[in-house]
């Protein structure tokens, strides 16, 4: 073999060495950052937030996030059956009205539970019904007034975020984290005994 063929020969091996090396390298950036992110690769249903939480300073996550918990804290008013409604053409009495709309926001409120949060803190139908007491409007309005003091999110990935919200419904606290998709607006919750229990807080830095 020439010696110009040996070099050629040597430079395609060198070549095929290099790109090699690059892919693995390529491939092993990619497990480390599903890994600190808590993603899996294929099914992105994993999640752990990031280790700090930076204060939200933008105009379209604050207002989606306070739509949402305005939503959410509709369970509430159901709940506590303060919910103004028509009856119409419905014929059921006003308690059984009542009584549907408490069960529906028994439902909602478990069901946006998030999963963690179910198996770290167990909530039966007396706990949640005593939790939502505590926002039961006094004033003779029966709409519920959400006011958000302080929100800050730690991000998940392209399209989820974990957000820590302290607010105030009808003057009582009501601090609680979400974990919130933004493009599905789909959301779950954990309520503040959590954060208090795992040191959630907006200066958390592990």
């Amino acid at each position: 073999m020439k010696k110009s063929h040996k070099i050629l020969l040597l430079i395609a091996i060198i070549s095929i060495i290099i790109i090699v090396v690059m892919i693995l390298l390529i491939q092993n950036m990619k497990k480390q950052k599903y890994a600190t992110t808590g993603l899996d690769e294929d099914d992105g249903k994993g999640y752990m937030a990031q280790k700090s939480f930076n204060k939200v300073n933008n105009y379209g996550t604050y207002f989606s996030v306070k739509s949402i918990l305005n939503d959410y804290i509709s369970c509430f008013e159901q709940i506590n059956g303060d919910v103004e409604f028509d009856k119409g053409r419905i014929q059921l009495s006003d308690e059984e009205i009542r009584l549907q709309r408490y069960e529906a926001g028994i439902k909602a409120i478990t069901r946006n539970f998030d999963k963690q949060y179910k198996d770290a803190e167990p909530y039966d139908t007396e706990k949640i019904k005593t939790y939502a007491e505590k926002y039961k409007n006094t004033s003779g309005n029966s709409n519920y007034v959400l006011y958000i003091n302080e929100m800050y999110k730690a991000d998940i990935d392209r399209n989820c975020i974990i957000v820590l919200v302290y607010s105030k419904i009808n003057n009582a606290d009501f601090n609680c984290m979400m974990k919130i998709n933004m493009e599905s607006k789909t959301y779950s919750v954990f309520w503040d005994d959590y954060l208090e229990q795992y040191n959630y807080t907006k200066d958390r830095t592990e």
